[in-house]
C-alpha cells in the first residue's frame, strides 16, 4: 500500500493509503486543455494525487511544479530561477501515461509556444471586461490573436516537465463520487521577459498601423491602451 497525496490549488490536504492502479490498463486518449484565465491563475482543479513522476525513486515534487499546483503560474514565476522570465505551462490529461510521455517527447517550444502566448494574451485582453472582447476591441481582437498564434518567438525554451495521476475532488466535495482518475501532463516553458515584451510590442506596433475603417474611436482607444499596458500584471 502506498500513500496518496491530496493537493488542492491552495494547499496540501492530507495523506492516506491506497493501491496504485496499473498505468497501462486504461485505453489511450487525450484532451487538450486551454490555458486558464488570469486572475486567478490556476492550472487544474483540486486533485487527489495518487502518483507522480519519479515518485518510485523517492523524489518529491519539483519546486516549480509544487508552486504551480498550489499557487498557479504567479507562484512559479516568483521562484528565484525564474524571476526574470515569463513562465507558461502546457497541460493535457489522459487515462494513459504513454500518451502523456509521447506528448512530452513531441513538444517543441519553437512550434508550440505561440499557442500558449496567444492564450495568455487572450486572457489578459478579456480580463475585467463587461462586454464581449469583439465589441470592446473591434476587429483588432481577433487580428491580435491570429498574429500572436502565427508568430515564431525567439527565446522560448522548454525547462521541465512532470505528470500526476488521480481523480478530481470537485464532485466529491459536492457530495458525489470521485471522477475516474486521469494522468495530467505538464510542460514548463520559459522566455525572458525582455524578449517577449520586445517581440509582442513590435507586433502590436505593426498592427497599430493597419488601416481599419470599421473600428470605432472607443475601440481604437482600447487597442492603444492595451498596447501600452499589456504587460502590467501579465
Amino acid at each position: 500500500m502506498k500513500p496518496c497525496l491530496f493537493l488542492s490549488l491552495g494547499a496540501v490536504l492530507c495523506f492516506f493509503s491506497c493501491a496504485l492502479p496499473d498505468p497501462h490498463a486504461a485505453p489511450p486518449g487525450v484532451v487538450e486543455e486551454r490555458a486558464p484565465p488570469r486572475p486567478p491563475q490556476r492550472s487544474v482543479p483540486a486533485l487527489q494525487i495518487r502518483d507522480y513522476k519519479n515518485r518510485e525513486n523517492g523524489a518529491a515534487l519539483a519546486p516549480w511544479f509544487r508552486a504551480y499546483l498550489e499557487g498557479g503560474i504567479d507562484a512559479a514565476e516568483s521562484l528565484e530561477p525564474y524571476r526574470t522570465s515569463y513562465l507558461f505551462v502546457a497541460v493535457i490529461r489522459s487515462p494513459n501515461l504513454a500518451v502523456i510521455t509521447q506528448w512530452v517527447r513531441n513538444f517543441s517550444a519553437d512550434q508550440d509556444f505561440s499557442r500558449l502566448a496567444a492564450e495568455r494574451i487572450r486572457a489578459r485582453m478579456e480580463r475585467d471586461l463587461t462586454v464581449s472582447p469583439d465589441t470592446f476591441y473591434g476587429p483588432q481582437y481577433n487580428r491580435i490573436l491570429r498574429t500572436i498564434y502565427r508568430t515564431v518567438f525567439w527565446g522560448a525554451r522548454k525547462e521541465n516537465d512532470s505528470w500526476i495521476f488521480g481523480p478530481t475532488l470537485e464532485v466529491k466535495e459536492k457530495g458525489g463520487a470521485l471522477d475516474p482518475p486521469l494522468y495530467w501532463g505538464f510542460i514548463l516553458i520559459s522566455i525572458p521577459k525582455e524578449s517577449l515584451e520586445i517581440q509582442v510590442n513590435k507586433l502590436l506596433g505593426d498592427l497599430k498601423n493597419v488601416d481599419e475603417k470599421t473600428a470605432t474611436r472607443v475601440q481604437t482607444e482600447a487597442f492603444e491602451d492595451l498596447r501600452i499596458h499589456l504587460f502590467e500584471g501579465f
